[in-house]
């Protein structure tokens, strides 16, 4: 958050795509704040595409789950839906992950004056490790 400035000459855009990024912010008003940027991006009757991963609907995954207790934290200290998961890509270190659904990401869309075309569910091994969700300018 905080980069659209950079684009604002290039912008108004026919689409705009943000795969994988969200679920990542920690916080409601940061996810918010991202997602309120992309769409000030957004041409008149331009589209926004999102992908959020599932990590909570994959057994694997939630057998994985780090405590927070790891890094100082409790869940009273953390939103619904926020998970920390190891990293092993060359270091060991611990990622925070947050399960966004369709509420959460139809009352993000709505708070940014944006109305959700579609959410479909892809990739993995029962095809819904990811949300995907298509939104677009109020009508």
């Amino acid at each position: 958050p905080g980069w659209s400035h950079l684009l604002g000459e290039e912008s108004p855009f026919d689409l705009v795509v943000c795969f994988a990024v969200l679920h990542h912010l920690p916080g409601l008003a940061l996810r918010q704040q991202l997602l309120s940027e992309l769409a000030s991006l957004l041409a008149p009757d331009g589209v926004l595409i999102l992908s959020n991963w599932q990590f909570l609907s994959s057994e694997r995954f939630v057998r994985k789950l780090v405590a927070w207790e790891t890094v100082g934290l409790s869940a009273a200290d953390v939103e619904p839906g926020d998970a920390l998961l190891p990293w092993r890509q060359g270091v060991e270190a611990v990622r925070y992950v947050h399960q966004i659904d369709e509420v959460e990401m139809a009352n993000l869309a709505t708070a940014a004056g944006l109305t959700v075309r579609a959410h479909y569910y892809a990739d993995g091994k029962e095809g819904n490790l990811n949300l995907y969700s298509v939104l677009s300018g109020a009508a």
